[in-house]
C-alpha cells in the first residue's frame, strides 16, 4: 500500500498577480523548481488551516488571517499519494481617500532560505495564456526556464477553470 502524504498548498494573491517561489537547492523534493505560493506537510495533530497558517508563517512570513480553501488536489505518482488541501490568501490593490490606508505593493515577505530561494509576484496568473512550463514576461530571466512543479500546474489549471490534464492528479473542489 502506497503512504499517503497530507499537504497544504497556500497561493497569496495581490490583485491580478500571484505569488510563485522557488524551492531552494536544498530540500529533498522538487529542489530548484518554482511552485505557486507555499506550503508543506500537515503535521500530526493539524487541521489543514493550522498547517496552513504555520506554513504561510515559516516560509514566507505572512499570517494567513483571510483565507479561501478551494479544495484538495490528490496527486498519484506512482509511489506515493500526495493529498493537497489548496488555500487562496487575497490581499487587494486599493487605493482609497485621505485617512484611509492605501496598499500599492505587494506585502513585504521574510523568506525561509532553508524552503525557499526566490519568489517574484506574476501578474495576470488566472488570465494570462502562460505555458504550464514557466511563467513568461518581464520576470521571466527570474525563472531561469525551470518547470513547474507537477502540483503547480494542475492548480493552475483549476485557478484557470480548466480540465486538470496532470498525470495521476484530480481535483475535488470543496461545496460552495
Amino acid at each position: 500500500m502506497k503512504p499517503t502524504i497530507n499537504a497544504v498548498c497556500v497561493i497569496p494573491t495581490f490583485g491580478q498577480e500571484a505569488l510563485y517561489t522557488r524551492r531552494a537547492d536544498t530540500v529533498k523534493d522538487a529542489p530548484g523548481v518554482w511552485q505557486l505560493g507555499c506550503g508543506g506537510k500537515i503535521e500530526p495533530g493539524e487541521t489543514p488551516l493550522e498547517a496552513a497558517q504555520r506554513e504561510t508563517s515559516e516560509e514566507i512570513g505572512l499570517s494567513l488571517t483571510r483565507s479561501l480553501c478551494l479544495g484538495v488536489l490528490h496527486c498519484d505518482d506512482g509511489w506515493r499519494v500526495l493529498r493537497i488541501w489548496v488555500f487562496v490568501l487575497p490581499f487587494e490593490r486599493s487605493e482609497r481617500g485621505p485617512g484611509f490606508i492605501v496598499r500599492l505593493d505587494p506585502p513585504a515577505l521574510t523568506l525561509d532560505s532553508r524552503e525557499i530561494s526566490d519568489a517574484a509576484w506574476v501578474s495576470d496568473v488566472v488570465a494570462s495564456p502562460l505555458v504550464r512550463e514557466a511563467p513568461r514576461g518581464p520576470l521571466a530571466g527570474a525563472f531561469d526556464g525551470r518547470p513547474l512543479t507537477p502540483e503547480s500546474s494542475a492548480i493552475l489549471s483549476v485557478l484557470r477553470c480548466e480540465p486538470v490534464t496532470v498525470p495521476g492528479v484530480t481535483w475535488c473542489p470543496l461545496p460552495a
